[in-house]
C-alpha cells in the first residue's frame, strides 16, 4: 500500500515536470515566432504626407500662355518649398504636389477638371480659373463638397457683389482682385492732375480683354 501510494506521487511529479517542460518549450517558440513578427508590425517611423493642390487654368487656347507660367510657378514654388522640409500643420509635416488640369476658360472643361480633382485626386484645394464662368462652374463643384476654392485672378471686371464672394462663404477666397476695380481712382486722379486732357490711349496686348476695354472706357466717360 506504502509502495503503490509513493508510485503515486511520483507519477504526479513527473506529470508536473512534463507539463512545465512542454510550458517551456511553448513559451520558447512564440519568442522565436513572435519576437521578430513584433519587429515587423512595430509602427516605421512616417516620413512626411503628401498635400495635393489642384490647380486649373487654361493650358491650351488663346489664354493657354497664363495657365502654362502659372502651372510652372507653381511647380517651383512647391519645389523650393519641399526641399525646405516642406510645410509644418500642427504636428505633421507635409510636402506639397501640385496637379494642373486644363480648364481651357470654358465652363464645361473646367468642371470637368474640378469633378477630377475633388473625387479622384481628393485633393481638399482647387486654384483657378481666370475667367469668371469657368470660376463659377469650379465652384459650383467645389463647394457642395466642402473643397476650398482659391481664386488668384480673375480678368472679368470686378463686382463687389461677386458670387460666392463674403463672409458668408468661407470656401471661396479671391487672393488678387481684378485691376478693373482701380479704373475709377486712376481716372479721377488723371482728370484733377490734368483737367485739359480729353483723350487717353490706351495700349493692350492681343488677349480677349473686350469686357476690361469696355469697363474701361465707360469709367473713362462717366469721370
Amino acid at each position: 500500500m506504502f509502495i503503490a501510494e509513493c508510485s503515486k506521487i511520483l507519477l504526479r511529479r513527473s506529470q508536473v515536470k512534463k507539463k512545465v517542460f512542454f510550458g517551456l518549450i511553448a513559451l520558447i517558440l512564440v519568442a522565436l515566432v513572435v519576437l521578430p513578427l513584433g519587429g515587423a508590425c512595430a509602427p516605421k517611423p512616417t516620413g512626411p504626407k503628401t498635400l495635393k493642390i489642384g490647380t486649373i487654368s487654361p493650358i491650351s487656347g488663346p489664354l493657354g500662355i497664363i495657365g502654362l507660367l502659372w502651372g510652372r510657378g507653381f511647380d517651383m514654388a512647391a519645389e523650393w518649398l519641399n526641399g525646405q522640409g516642406g510645410v509644418k500643420v500642427g504636428g505633421d509635416t507635409y510636402q506639397i504636389q501640385f496637379i494642373h488640369e486644363d480648364g481651357k476658360g470654358s465652363p464645361e472643361a473646367s468642371a470637368a477638371a474640378a469633378n477630377k480633382l475633388v473625387y479622384q485626386d481628393k485633393v481638399k484645394f482647387v486654384i483657378g480659373e481666370v475667367l469668371n464662368p469657368a470660376s463659377e462652374a469650379i465652384y459650383n463643384v467645389t463647394k457642395p463638397a466642402g473643397v476650398l476654392h482659391v481664386l488668384l485672378y480673375t480678368m472679368d471686371p470686378y463686382r463687389e457683389d461677386q458670387w460666392g464672394l463674403g463672409p458668408d462663404n468661407p470656401l471661396l477666397v479671391l487672393l488678387m482682385p481684378m485691376i478693373t476695380i482701380s479704373f475709377k481712382p486712376f481716372f479721377e486722379y488723371l482728370h484733377e492732375t490734368y483737367p485739359d486732357v480729353k483723350n487717353l490711349v490706351w495700349g493692350m496686348v492681343n488677349f480677349p480683354f473686350d469686357k476690361m476695354l469696355k469697363e474701361a472706357v465707360d469709367t473713362a466717360q462717366a469721370t
